[in-house]
């Protein structure tokens, strides 16, 4: 059954249980981000995401990179997955021709700060917001037959991983993905080629409706039929654990798309 699959996925995978290659990738996946993060948090749009989080998200539970101020968990996820993207050198997908990475360390460093989960929990959620977004995507970019940002995919998969993070029920992590799918914000990525703003891959708000999905399914609110568990895409779920696709991922050596 593909519902209890993508379950089992999720919150069954250790990354210490995989060979030594994946392992080493995931961590070379977060190096990678992490050290763009922190420069991205001298851009001015970090500091303008900062800024916004401190104002409209009060909290303590994780903390503003840039700044050091803790902050609501949406709240730091959004700012953090800014200053991750803020630079344009966060790693890419080609085959969504999209870029995963920002996203997802944005939504998982904030949980797991609040959450206090261990260096090995850390890891293997990496790879399971990573293999979640990138497949969420792919149904995204057929589904709709259009391109769209990263954005519009990621929260899945941030979704996904904060559920295996926070030892959620079977019903919150599905519900959770369902609204994170539903909610996802479909960036119509040309627009803002063709005249460039902040808006760019619309990775810092679909962080945060990731983080928000998870928020509403503990809360008690449902999300039914996400694209990953529709028949037309069930060779996504049945390669899951696997196929990984973080091995497609690029690295950048300059500032712009590949």
């Amino acid at each position: 059954m593909k519902k209890r699959k993508l379950i089992n996925f999720i919150k069954g995978f250790r990354i210490e249980k995989t060979e030594e290659k994946l392992q080493q990738y995931v961590k070379m996946c977060f190096l990678d981000t992490i050290m763009v993060l922190s420069a991205g948090t001298r851009n001015q749009s970090s500091g303008k995401a900062a800024t916004f989080a401190k104002k409209y998200f009060s909290g303590a539970d994780a903390t503003i990179l840039r700044t050091g101020e803790r902050v609501g968990l949406m709240g730091a996820a959004l700012a953090n997955a800014m200053a991750a993207n803020a630079l344009d050198m966060d790693d890419g997908f080609n085959l969504t021709k999209g870029h995963p990475g920002a996203g997802i360390i944005g939504g998982i460093i904030s949980a797991s700060e609040m959450l206090e989960c261990s260096y090995g929990d850390f890891l293997s959620a990496l790879l399971v917001g990573y293999e979640i977004s990138m497949r969420q995507g792919l149904c995204v970019q057929n589904y709709y037959n259009f391109y769209h940002s990263t954005g519009a995919y990621i929260g899945v998969g941030i979704a996904a991983a904060i559920n295996k993070l926070w030892n959620t029920t079977d019903e919150e992590l599905v519900n959770s993905i369902g609204i994170a799918d539903y909610y996802g914000p479909l960036v119509p990525c040309m627009r803002t080629v063709r005249e460039p703003s902040m808006n760019k891959d619309g990775i810092y708000l679909g962080t945060q409706i990731g983080v928000e999905a998870v928020l509403l399914a503990r809360s008690g609110f449902d999300g039914k039929a996400p694209l990953l568990l529709d028949d037309r895409y069930k060779d996504h779920i049945r390669t899951l654990g696997e196929k990984y696709y973080i091995y497609d991922l690029y690295f950048k050596f300059f500032s712009c798309c590949r």
